[in-house]
């Protein structure tokens, strides 16, 4: 297990030696700042720890500002500060707090009761952590069985075909997705997409493209109508969210064994007839969400 890391805030320097042999002594990792200016320069480039021990009275940059800088950050809004100072009126303690503290012990202090409260901040920050990550794995697990079920083809029995598909995701999860249905005038739907970028975000606009996809596809006359009515009703989504779809959707006519398409930026797509050369079937039209009127 790796030791706790912890951030000391401290500009007197005989306490800011002694609090880091003390806690030291605990198998604490622990870096010091003698002021608030060179704490947030810390934070600022990449440093978290999982606890930061703050002074109030520091140059430059007081603790309780410093304290409220970190909290309205969201990539270091969880750490937990312990305000350690000398200012110990009511209305200090409640400043301390509310600037997002959640210990404020004043000087002079008991060694042994500072580094308690570090320790039972600790465990309820790691419970907390493991608690929140098993809840992720587990949404993430439901995420992943409905990409699994994005990627069934539902049709695989189409006259004079043989269909199959494999895939395999960069991550648990993403926007890919794929689609083979029968259209109410005999000829089959074949999709096959992706949303840009990965993760649970890549995965939700999958299954709202593919839904779109699939109610539009069974209506339009051609490939290329689909794939307009598609970008048209999902165009200002896509582009708040700043993602864009790739997608190759064909219209396949089992009487003459014609395949009809168009193919949205959708690469690498490969045709190889009974007998020829094997052909890419080139995209025709930018990714959906790239041009408002496509």
């Amino acid at each position: 297990m790796t030791a706790p890391y912890l951030l000391l805030v401290e500009d007197d320097e005989p306490i800011r030696t002694w609090l880091e042999f003390e806690l030291g002594q605990e198998e604490y990792v622990i870096r010091t700042a003698q002021d608030g200016i060179e704490g947030m320069f810390m934070l600022d480039h990449g440093v978290r720890p999982d606890l930061i021990l703050l002074d109030v009275n520091l140059p430059g940059l007081n603790g309780f500002d410093m304290c409220q800088r970190i909290k309205t950050n969201p990539r270091t809004a969880a750490i937990p500060i312990i305000f350690v100072t000398a200012r110990g009126t009511t209305k200090d303690l409640l400043i301390g707090l509310e600037a997002g503290a959640v210990e404020y012990v004043t000087k002079p202090f008991k060694i042994a009761e500072l580094k308690a409260r570090v320790q039972a901040l600790l465990r309820q920050s790691e419970f907390a952590r493991t608690h929140l990550q098993g809840e992720v794995a587990a949404e993430i697990g439901q995420a992943a069985d409905v990409q699994s079920s994005l990627m069934a083809m539902g049709v695989t029995d189409i006259p004079g075909l043989e269909v199959y598909a494999s895939w395999q995701a960069a991550k648990q999860v993403g926007g890919d997705f794929l689609h083979v249905s029968r259209r109410n005038d005999g000829r089959y739907c074949i999709a096959e997409g992706d949303v840009s970028g990965k993760g649970m975000a890549a995965a939700l606009m999958a299954t709202t493209m593919r839904a779109e996809m699939r109610a539009t596809a069974q209506e339009a006359a051609m490939p290329s109508v689909a794939l307009a009515d598609v970008n048209n009703h999902l165009y200002d989504d896509l582009t708040e969210i700043s993602r864009f779809i790739t997608l190759f959707l064909g219209f396949y006519e089992p009487s003459t064994r014609q395949l009809t398409y168009s193919n949205a930026g959708h690469s690498l797509v490969a045709f190889l007839p009974a007998g020829g050369p094997i052909q890419v079937l080139e995209a025709d039209s930018p990714p959906l969400g790239v041009l408002g009127n496509y």
